[in-house]
């Protein structure tokens, strides 16, 4: 997750997500649409969030170069 102050009540959020592979792009949109509404529920400061979906695969290397984190740990 990233963020980013936009004014002093607005907020940006940016996530790199694993979803599931069997999701079909209408589901997978319609979790993201959840999550979103779910964010801003919570937290009204929250006025663009954005979710980049990504394979088990590519989340795992992605957190390893960022992170060094190996594996599911």
């Amino acid at each position: 997750m990233l963020t980013a102050q936009l004014a002093p009540d607005q907020i940006l959020v940016a996530l790199s997500l694993e979803f599931a592979d069997h999701l079909r792009v209408p589901e997978l949109e319609e979790r993201v649409i959840e999550i979103e509404d779910s964010i801003r529920a919570q937290h009204s400061e929250i006025t663009a969030v954005f979710v980049k979906p990504q394979t088990p695969k590519t989340f795992s290397e992605a957190r390893r170069d960022r992170f060094g984190i190996e594996g599911d740990g």
